[in-house]
């Protein structure tokens, strides 16, 4: 009955993009085909979201699958964004020097069983689209664990709960 704190790390989408997906999960086409490189921003970009459905999506539905009925808040996030032949590039992150917008852009979803949670967070949300950081996450979590919201404000900013816009 006391709250619990789980952390997973899972795979994500890298190069080879098509090594992550089973073949007969690939659903955006043209994709590339195993042992091929990124010579085709199109091919690499759907074998892109062929991975993230298969990592993202589909292990998000099991999850949520598991968790029915039981309360709870749900944070995804990634190390980083991915650069798919951008700039002429075949780097897809930890570019040196100026690096697309995209390597720093990274997925970040939340969400959260209860009413009061989902009322919390649409709210929050509504003042600042596209502008949640990771730095939002760890006051959230320490909120959401009971601890007194002015308190961990005060000493460790704004958490994904607050509507203040950045």
């Amino acid at each position: 009955n006391d709250p619990v704190f789980i952390l997973a790390v899972k795979q994500g989408a890298h190069v080879p993009y098509q090594d992550d997906y089973p073949p007969a999960e690939e659903h955006f086409a043209p994709a590339l085909q195993s042992g091929e490189g990124l010579a085709s921003r199109e091919k690499a970009l759907n074998s892109y979201l062929n991975a993230v459905r298969w990592n993202v999506d589909k292990f998000l539905a099991e999850l949520l699958k598991g968790l029915e009925g039981k309360d709870y808040l749900i944070v995804y996030t990634s190390d980083h964004g991915q650069n798919i032949l951008e700039n002429n590039s075949n780097v897809t992150h930890c570019t040196k020097g100026a690096a697309p917008w995209t390597e720093g852009t990274v997925p970040f979803l939340v969400a959260g069983s209860s009413s009061e949670i989902f009322g919390r967070l649409s709210s929050a949300f509504a003042g600042k689209v596209n502008h949640a950081t990771h730095y939002d996450i760890f006051p959230s979590l320490l909120i959401s664990f009971g601890y007194d919201a002015s308190e961990v404000r005060a000493i460790y900013g704004p958490s994904l709960l607050d509507s203040q816009a950045y």
